[in-house]
């Protein structure tokens, strides 16, 4: 695993909101707007509350990590009068989804927070 760079840690504990993207075992991508926190080198993000269709295991981002755990997330910044403010961070990883435990109620613990 990677170390952040304090610059892109900086950044990214700027953002409020990043795309996840994942893409399912035949590599058919999916992009999703995500509200995360940033825990050391791990990247949280929560399946919100609202009302689903269905179980939130049906989501099709979930299903992707199940079948194909490697993503991408990305925050930006975005200007369109000002093009010297524009920036972005790309972080590539595993993902997991978690649904209890310790690190579940922590991760939930700092999304709120943030």
């Amino acid at each position: 695993m990677a170390t952040l760079d304090p610059r892109v840690r900086r950044f990214l504990d700027r953002q409020r909101v990043a795309h996840l993207a994942t893409a399912d075992a035949r590599g058919a991508p999916q992009v999703v707007p995500i509200c995360f926190a940033l825990v050391d080198e791990t990247v949280y993000v929560a399946i919100d509350e609202k009302p689903k269709r269905g179980p939130p295991m049906h989501l099709q981002r979930l299903r992707n990590i199940a079948q194909n755990p490697r993503v991408a997330v990305v925050a930006d910044v975005y200007d369109d009068r000002d093009w010297s403010r524009l920036g972005f961070v790309l972080i590539r990883g595993s993902a997991r989804v978690l649904d209890a435990g310790d690190e579940h109620r922590q991760a939930l613990v700092v999304l709120r927070t943030k």
